[in-house]
């Protein structure tokens, strides 16, 4: 049980890690390639280039895991504790909006890419994999969103204090 628990909390961290050395086993085989044989693979940008699409749609979850979203704190550090906490929690919701509103929306390119089944040039993989990639990874950023903010509410405001306001907290 302990190691299903360390896979799920890790998932998003492996599928990534392994994403990123696929694609750099598969550029340097194409590179290899041009140089040695003078052509390389007809498909290996493309697939390159999902990969990379996958990899970022992926990583919203571990994004929001790790709690390392590109964000402008300059406000919210001159905010009281508080505040600061309320701002949190509010951004939380609004994360879990966003991704949802996006799973939503890719729902609906997904069943109109598979009714219309496109083909990428050169793979010929149905566009509907690429959409479904954005779904899962929306879902995914939902749900660490969600986790996060169920953890955030546990805590409480206190956990949000730097180190000298912890102090006056516990006092």
């Amino acid at each position: 049980m302990k190691i299903l628990n360390k896979i799920l909390d890790n998932v998003e961290e492996v599928i990534l890690v392994f994403l990123l050395a696929v694609i750099v086993v598969v550029m340097f085989v194409q590179v290899i390639m041009r140089y040695i044989v003078g052509g390389g693979f007809i498909w290996a940008e493309e697939f390159c280039r999902y990969i990379f699409v996958f990899s970022v749609f992926l990583s919203c979850g571990y994004v929001v895991k790790r709690n390392c979203m590109f964000r402008m704190t300059f406000i919210q550090e001159r905010l009281p504790l508080k505040m600061k906490f309320a701002l949190e929690l509010i951004v939380d919701v609004v994360l879990i909006a966003f991704f949802l509103y996006w799973a939503y929306c890719g729902r609906s390119i997904i069943s109109d890419s598979l009714r219309t089944n496109v083909l990428s040039t050169a793979l010929r993989w149905p566009l509907a994999i690429i959409y479904i990639v954005m779904f899962v990874g929306m879902i995914l950023g939902a749900a660490r969103s969600l986790e996060k903010l169920i953890r955030d509410m546990r805590a409480g405001p206190a956990a949000m204090a730097a180190p000298e306001e912890k102090e006056a907290v516990e006092e």
